[in-house]
């Protein structure tokens, strides 16, 4: 089974992101996950002890946020992975970095700023993302449960 999304989105992250608490930190990336250049390079540099890891990722990065089912894409796998984010006729490569939108939004994905801005949305348009292998850039294959 491919892991395969279309619905509304949402942008999030950044020091200018008031949506997320000052502290709040994000699912698949933990603190000390910033020494590794994989993570690392998606988050601007202040490290002032005030701010999240929310609150820090560079928002002209490409990263996105979804509801992912851990039971069929464990986190660890998710934290390796990419999202091929389509919208308007345009495709851009994420990294997956969080959990969410809560449910009660009506939206499927979270995405970067800069990224919304590639792919010419904004808050309630919809987009389609493709969960992809972060090794070979193919459509992850899960079995369903």
């Amino acid at each position: 089974m491919i892991i395969q999304k279309t619905g509304k989105i949402s942008t999030f992250g950044g020091p200018q992101d008031s949506g997320v608490r000052l502290q709040e930190g994000l699912a698949l990336i933990e603190p000390e996950d910033l020494r590794d250049p994989w993570f690392a390079k998606l988050f601007l540099d202040c490290h002032d002890g005030r701010h999240g890891l929310a609150r820090r990722l560079n928002p002209s990065f490409f990263y996105i946020a979804a509801r992912w089912n851990y039971f069929l894409t464990p986190r660890k796998l998710l934290r390796r992975c990419y999202a091929l984010v389509e919208a308007n006729g345009k495709k851009e490569l994420a990294r997956l970095v969080d959990w969410g939108p809560n449910r009660r939004t009506g939206r499927e994905m979270d995405l970067s700023p800069g990224l919304a801005k590639k792919l010419q949305l904004r808050t309630d348009d919809t987009a389609t993302f493709t969960l992809l292998d972060g090794q070979t850039l193919k459509p992850l294959i899960v079995s369903p449960l």
